[in-house]
């Protein structure tokens, strides 16, 4: 079993991260904090993807660089990932 955002630190650096924000053993903003408390990681993209509503979790405390609804529209994924506004 890998321990997020730990494993981040045993390899290269991604460009982004797809988080699910309900995950079994870490949830989202669980995973948040440690990244955004973390030096080293603290920049990464990380975009969520839950099939919860944003409004289910503290909002306030969520830093994040997308929110994406289940079931996701790729073409609003790729747009974000690609820094371009939504259509």
């Amino acid at each position: 079993m890998h321990h997020f955002p730990d494993s981040l630190h045993q390899h290269e650096l991604p460009n982004l991260v797809l988080l699910d924000m309900r995950m079994p053993d870490i949830d989202g903003p669980a995973f948040l904090k440690r990244v955004r408390d973390d030096n080293r990681l603290h920049k990464l993209r990380i975009f969520a993807v839950s099939g919860s509503s944003r409004s289910d979790f503290d909002s306030k405390s969520l830093q994040l660089d997308g929110w994406f609804s289940k079931p996701v529209r790729f073409d609003a994924l790729l747009q974000a990932v690609r820094g371009q506004p939504p259509a």
